[in-house]
């Protein structure tokens, strides 16, 4: 196993994440509630250290240690359609089943959403666009989840580069669940700046020991869904689409659909959609469709 290149990896990455991001969040260059252009490019911007510090740590491992076989593009029609639409059917069991026990209920109107829209309107919504306003958003929402989605997969390339594309193989002797579940506590752990930079702008810590439970258990079973597509497709596009398709359900409809919540059970972050993730997790040929390769054993 590659301990020089796994430690190096970590290192690298924790190391410049911690220090770039408690830096620009102390020099206000960094805002999560409401951001401006540049303070979300800076967050999107360090977003790519995983690739930086698997491109550095690789270059000094890289005489010991051969290059893993893994493909961006094309992306396979079939593989594509499955990732795409595996992170709606998560959304929406999840919120159907909190629906079911009664901790979040549907708004079909919208009208929390409208109101928002109102709010920075420069006049009231007509009626009629009130009216037919839902329609519209449910008939697009597919359309607008795929845009998001290859949107979100641009940036989670980068992280995928690190992860499932430098870390992960270096773990598979280890087995592949050990492996799928130390990088999903690392990689969970690995956000712990940003949480702390989003409690400290509300001025609350004291749901952020949950709030990084929480994370590093999304963590995990996302990384369980995530290294079983790229050890049975060996293709990080489809990786990064994967990822790409969740972050556009988390920051899609149904948060305004059931603006409801019941934390720590509801919303993107909450234990019925890291449950579901986990539950589609035994099941992976809904996410990638081919069959196990010989090192693929959960």
């Amino acid at each position: 196993m590659d301990i020089k290149g796994i430690a190096l990896y970590l290192g690298l990455s924790f190391s410049l994440v911690f220090v770039l991001c408690f830096v620009l969040i102390s020099q206000g260059a960094i805002e999560f509630q409401s951001p401006n252009l540049f303070q979300y490019l800076a967050q999107v911007a360090l977003m790519g250290i995983p690739a930086v510090s698997a491109l550095l740590a690789g270059f000094l491992v890289l005489a010991k240690t051969p290059a893993d076989p893994t493909r961006l593009w094309p992306i396979p029609l079939p593989g594509l359609l499955r990732v795409l639409a595996m992170p709606i059917a998560v959304f929406a069991v999840a919120y159907g089943l909190a629906a079911l026990l009664g901790l979040s209920h549907p708004q079909w109107n919208l009208a929390g959403l409208l109101n928002e829209v109102e709010s920075v309107s420069p006049r009231p919504l007509d009626p009629d666009v009130r009216a037919i306003a839902p329609y519209v958003v449910f008939l697009s929402y597919p359309f607008l989840s795929v845009g998001l989605a290859a949107l979100f997969a641009v940036v989670a390339v980068a992280s995928e580069f690190g992860w499932r594309g430098f870390l992960l193989p270096r773990l598979m002797p280890l087995g592949a669940l050990p492996a799928y579940v130390i990088v999903g506590v690392f990689w969970g752990l690995w956000f712990f700046p940003f949480l702390y930079g989003w409690h400290r702008e509300i001025g609350d810590f004291d749901g952020m020991a949950g709030t990084q439970l929480r994370f590093v258990a999304l963590g995990v079973v996302l990384s369980v869904v995530l290294g079983q597509i790229k050890n049975r497709t060996q293709h990080l596009g489809l990786c990064a689409l994967a990822l790409g398709g969740f972050a556009a359900q988390a920051s899609g409809l149904w948060e305004h659909l059931f603006q409801q919540s019941t934390p720590p059970w509801t919303g993107p972050l909450g234990w019925i959609i890291i449950g579901c993730v986990g539950v589609s997790a035994l099941l992976p040929g809904l996410w990638s469709g081919a069959k196990p390769r010989s090192i693929d054993v959960v």
